[in-house]
């Protein structure tokens, strides 16, 4: 998934900063679970929730970048059980987002 928001669509101005954006993020969706974290190698923000789609159990790395305009929303998952074994890959992924 990928998602443009604008600052005038969400309502907001350009000094929220990405860990704000990902808090409205998780609490617009419910994500209890979902703190946000950071890559110590990067300092990427990010965060991880679960969900069941016809029946099978999924994970998410979801992530966020900001250019002047507007927040763009990442999420990128792998089933469940394949999550612990790809975290690395997925934050590689996560990692080589550039914007423009």
């Amino acid at each position: 998934l990928v998602l443009e928001e604008s600052f005038e669509f969400i309502g907001i101005d350009d000094s929220y900063t990405i860990e704000d954006y990902l808090g409205m993020v998780i609490q617009a969706n419910g994500l209890a679970e979902g703190s946000i974290m950071k890559d110590e190698a990067t300092g990427l923000s990010y965060v991880t929730f679960e969900s069941t789609v016809e029946g099978e159990s999924y994970s998410y790395l979801m992530f966020a970048t900001k250019t002047d305009t507007s927040f763009w929303l990442f999420q990128i998952g792998c089933l469940t059980a394949d999550y612990t074994e790809n975290q690395a890959t997925l934050l590689e992924w996560a990692n080589s987002v550039v914007m423009k």
